[in-house]
């Protein structure tokens, strides 16, 4: 299963398109794989900004260069400020990916969310956290307390 899921994944690490430029820096995508939970898998999805320079401190909205940004995809919990956090069955995840790479526009994105997303004000939001930092703690002890839902979105 974990194969599989990996194999659809790797469509979306390191592509550029117009749907990344939507995509929070971080996002947390948990792939159900039964109904205990035990078994689930978890991957980080990381938003990498492209930039012309970064040399300077200020100004940054002018250096940026959104069609060279990419998504990273890497196993486990990554980040310490997760913005939006996906939960998708593993029979769905080619659904998911095809649905990140055919966003052109925040409408869109807003309907990739709605299917596969954990907003805000989703009442299975502090599920969804705990059941992150269980496996945070599982997987890394020593990083994973350290988690903050401030910059949590909710598009």
């Amino acid at each position: 299963m974990e194969r599989e899921v990996e194999r659809e994944l790797q469509k979306i690490a390191s592509v550029k398109g117009p749907w990344v430029e939507r995509m929070p820096e971080v996002s947390i995508l948990r792939v159900r794989v039964d109904g205990s939970g035990e078994h689930d898998l978890v991957y980080s999805l990381i938003h990498n900004v492209a930039h012309t320079n970064v040399a300077f401190m200020f100004g940054e909205d002018r250096r940026l260069v959104p069609a060279d940004d990419t998504m990273s995809v890497v196993r486990g919990v990554f980040g310490s400020y997760p913005n939006l956090v996906f939960e998708v069955e593993a029979g769905e995840v080619g659904a998911f990916v095809g649905g990140l790479r055919g966003v052109a526009s925040e409408s869109q994105f807003a309907e990739v969310v709605k299917a596969f997303g954990v907003r805000r004000t989703d009442p299975r939001v502090w599920g969804s956290s705990d059941w992150i930092t269980v496996e945070a703690k599982r997987s890394d002890p020593t990083t994973a307390g350290v988690r903050d839902l401030d910059r949590y979105v909710n598009p």
